[in-house]
């Protein structure tokens, strides 16, 4: 909302939005598929009280809601909406500045270097929830990684919910805090710099969890956010890219699909990053 002037609805069917300034991402912010989506919804659905379901669902997009066939908990159909038109972009995707990622075998020098560093022996404290079997195996194999490279390591095991707590604190590891989560996220949720909050440089006041310091990055996101070139864009985007790498801001440590099926009878299913895709589906009988 940072660069709204203003969100009215004009009449019965408009929404009005004007901005303050150009806004290179204003369709992909009101059409995030995933975690906080901004809904839009009639006056009367809206008000409803937070502690109430909403009464009444509403389809959008490429296919409409058919509300006399739903069964809570077992059925939901969709009709599909002939007026619907797909949009097409670039992919963003690129493997700039992952050199030192992709080589892999670098356990051998990140030893010398920590050697060189002069390292302490403070211990790297890494949490590790048991109970998410996603999030598992990453922490065992990167604390063994660790100590290959002369690092000391205090894994704490824990669930997920304590994870979730104590990644919160700001405090020294000796006091509460930590050094090192894993977690996952789903392509929406990453799918460009600006919805991507890990790689925020905004520190400890509105960034996220590690509060990185890095002008650099939030400049570049706001260009990123301001372009409307596509080209452009995915420019921007490689140049961040590097500057996630260089200040390790975070860690991507690669991808993982979940299976999926689906009828005989159904063609033209789409890969992307929220699922399912409801475009370019035909059904026969």
């Amino acid at each position: 909302m940072d660069f709204t002037a203003s969100l009215e609805a004009t009449d019965a069917k408009t929404i009005t939005l004007k901005l303050k300034e150009p806004y290179g991402l204003v369709l992909e912010s009101i059409g995030k598929p995933s975690s906080l989506v901004p809904f839009m919804m009639p006056k009367r659905l809206a008000e409803t009280p937070a502690g109430t379901p909403i009464p009444e669902q509403i389809g959008s997009g490429p296919f409409k809601f058919v509300k006399a066939e739903f069964q809570p908990g077992m059925k939901v159909v969709y009709e599909k909406n002939t007026d619907y038109v797909p949009r097409k972009e670039p992919a963003l995707a690129t493997d700039a500045g992952s050199e030192s990622l992709v080589k892999g075998n670098g356990v051998a020098e990140a030893k010398k270097l920590l050697a060189e560093s002069g390292y302490d022996g403070t211990p790297v404290v890494l949490l590790a929830p048991g109970d998410v079997v996603a999030l598992k195996p990453q922490p065992i194999v990167a604390a063994q990684l660790l100590r290959e490279a002369g690092f000391k390591v205090d894994v704490v095991a824990t669930d997920w919910q304590t994870v979730v707590q104590r990644r919160a604190s700001q405090k020294p590891p000796k006091e509460g805090g930590w050094n090192m989560f894993f977690t996952s996220w789903v392509g929406a949720d990453v799918v460009n710099p600006v919805v991507n909050v890990s790689i925020s440089g905004k520190g400890k006041v509105g960034g996220w969890f590690g509060w990185p310091d890095d002008p650099r990055m939030e400049a570049m996101r706001d260009a990123f956010a301001r372009s409307s070139s596509p080209e452009e864009q995915k420019k921007i985007a490689a140049e961040i890219q590097k500057e996630v790498y260089d200040q390790v801001i975070y860690i991507p440590l690669g991808q993982y699909f979940l299976p999926s099926a689906w009828r005989k009878s159904l063609t033209g299913v789409l890969d992307g990053p929220a699922t399912p895709l409801f475009w370019n589906v035909g059904k026969s009988e």
